[in-house]
């Protein structure tokens, strides 16, 4: 089992609390009506010709009025959107860098541009709300998306809220003074509010209208009776940790099984998902930059359930890969895949009189629910996670390096996720998401065959003696292959420092290929051999190295122990330890 661990020391936002919020804010916009029909054009208009440039406007407002503006703060404006837009803009950032590539076409020329997220030559541009969980009625005195962030945590009370919604009014009318706040059907062509042409709803090549017609069911996934108890959310926070890492190394892992194209999670980790991308994009970014090195995009475009489909393929895959790194089940109780809604849920009032009892009732009385119906409790959501890019860990960011016991080597312990050896930093842990790492890694990948060479060396002077000619040939043949071995291991390093990230897939000879995969499946433990300690590590592929402290047998510095053990021809040291070939 995964040790327990803080999410507070783990993601930069509470997505146990924020998920709450979160619901929240998909009750209420179901019961309003507003994810009950297909976003009108209107709506889009609003949201993409008035509201964005009103929130880039915001954003140089808020920026210039700021007295001091850290460069690695995160600014978060201060609005509350109409019931409408707030809908589209929730949809628009659930494909996180393709809302982020969008912002950064249209509004990077202006001067003052929204804040530019780096990391070693990336970049991301970011407009988003201090409230992502919140928006605006005619009336705001029964709102439960503002009254929900009144509270101590937040730093919000009723007041302050209706402060800056009322500001946010008042500043789009300064902008807008021919527009209306809010969303006014009367003045809407009948003819742009039922065509069902979406051509002309792409942003950037992404249909945010179609985007939220897929997002409309979501609300019902994640209102089962588990979602309402905290400890099942503290464990979707733990679930999701587990599948964006596992996306991290996905490329890695599953050598066996075959490596799925995307990783499909549970609804019980999308929930979780969606929360942390909402909170902030830009958060969400640096996250996973901690985590794993990563840019994980999510995309929610597939819905197809038929079996044998892509979407039925690989979770099937991320089921068996779930397996395989964290020997258990890829299932909750409660947080799988419930069937098609059924015909109560396209009803406004389902959200104000449901209670998370009503789990399966009526499950079939709607669409694909009868033919579906297999499928529920045992498989997950629709949205599925991919890398789109990969960039490396800064060294200078926060766990990419951690100082060791330079007094004593020995005395540095593994850490997963680590190499230990004197870098850029000196002597200490680099973190295998740090380019720094593999040349650490090389360094030590060499001084281990220049070791096992000067002791072949050795060995060879021992077979001038007839006696032990018949040995020494042995130990020559075993020789070459660990030297083959490590040099196999070298050009892995070596291509991975001139990769794109720590989780890029790495073009290999097929002859190379081939004799990592036969080491790697046929070492089920280290044992005592150094070459093995590779070989068995299941972030082979992407890390080349994974050991962590000690050193490798002859790495001069790094003492005897840790990866390699004592070395040499036969055991204790030298050509054969006590003495003679194999002593």
């Amino acid at each position: 089992m995964t040790p327990k661990f803080h999410q507070e020391d783990t993601f930069s936002s509470n997505l146990v609390n924020s998920s709450k919020l979160h619901r929240c804010f998909l009750r209420n916009l179901h019961k309003y009506g507003i994810t009950l029909s297909r976003p009108s054009h209107e709506s889009f208009r609003r949201y993409s010709q008035l509201w964005l440039p009103f929130l880039a406007r915001q954003y140089q407002q808020q920026r210039h009025n700021e007295i001091e503006n850290e460069p690695s703060s995160f600014l978060l404006l201060d609005v509350v959107p109409p019931a409408d837009i707030a809908w589209l803009w929730h949809c628009h950032r659930l494909a996180p860098y393709r809302y982020a590539k969008y912002i950064e076409k249209t509004f990077s020329k202006e001067e003052n541009n929204p804040r530019v997220i780096s990391q070693d030559e990336q970049s991301i541009m970011i407009l988003e709300s201090r409230f992502p969980f919140a928006f605006q009625m005619g009336d705001n005195a029964d709102n439960e998306t503002l009254l929900s962030y009144c509270n101590g945590k937040s730093g919000h009370d009723a007041t302050s809220l209706a402060g800056i919604s009322k500001r946010t009014q008042d500043a789009f009318a300064e902008m807008y003074p021919e527009e209306s706040f809010f969303l006014s059907t009367t003045t809407e062509p009948q003819e742009s509010r039922t065509n069902p042409d979406s051509s002309n709803t792409l942003l950037d090549g992404f249909d945010v209208i179609a985007s939220c017609e897929r997002q409309a069911s979501f609300l019902w996934q994640v209102s089962g009776p588990n979602f309402d108890k905290e400890s099942f959310l503290h464990e979707g926070v733990e679930n999701y940790l587990k599948f964006v890492r596992l996306m991290g190394r996905d490329s890695t892992t599953s050598t066996t099984t075959g490596k799925p194209k995307f990783l499909v999670p549970t609804y019980q980790i999308d929930l979780m998902w969606h929360t942390h991308i909402l909170i902030s994009i830009a958060k969400y970014h640096q996250d996973n930059i901690q985590l794993n090195g990563c840019i994980l995009e999510h995309d929610d475009s597939l819905n197809d359930r038929t079996e044998g489909g892509t979407l039925d393929v690989n979770f099937k895959a991320t089921r068996k890969l779930w397996h395989q790194v964290y020997s258990e089940e890829y299932r909750v109780q409660g947080g799988m895949y419930r069937g098609e809604p059924p015909k109560e849920f396209f009803d406004a009032s389902w959200a104000t009189y449901h209670n998370g009892d009503d789990v399966y009732n009526d499950i079939f009385g709607q669409g694909q629910g009868v033919n579906l119906s297999h499928l529920i409790g045992q498989v997950g959501a629709s949205s599925v996670g991919k890398k789109l890019e990969e960039v490396w860990m800064s060294i200078d960011a926060q766990d990419a390096f951690l100082p060791g016991n330079i007094q004593n080597n020995l005395s540095n312990p593994f850490k997963e996720g680590y190499i230990y050896g004197n870098g850029d930093k000196g002597w200490g842990y680099y973190n295998l998401n740090t380019r720094e790492a593999y040349k650490v890694a090389l360094d030590r990948i060499q001084l281990r065959i220049n070791s096992v060479d000067a002791t072949k060396n050795s060995c060879a002077a021992c077979g001038m003696l007839i006696i032990t000619l018949p040995c020494v040939l042995i130990e020559m043949a075993n020789f070459k292959k660990k030297i083959d071995e490590l040099q196999d291991l070298k050009m892995v390093v070596t291509k991975r420092l001139s990769s794109n990230g720590p989780c890029s897939d790495l073009e290999l000879p097929d002859d190379v290929l081939g004799r990592l995969k036969s080491r790697y499946q046929s070492n089920d433990s280290a044992g005592t051999d150094s070459s093995a300690l590779f070989y068995n590590s299941p972030s082979f592929y992407t890390a080349g190295a994974a050991c962590g402290g000690g050193g490798y047998a002859g790495d001069s510095g790094y003492g005897g122990a840790g990866c390699g053990g004592g070395g040499g021809c036969g055991g204790g040291g030298g050509c054969g330890g006590g003495g003679g070939c194999g002593g």
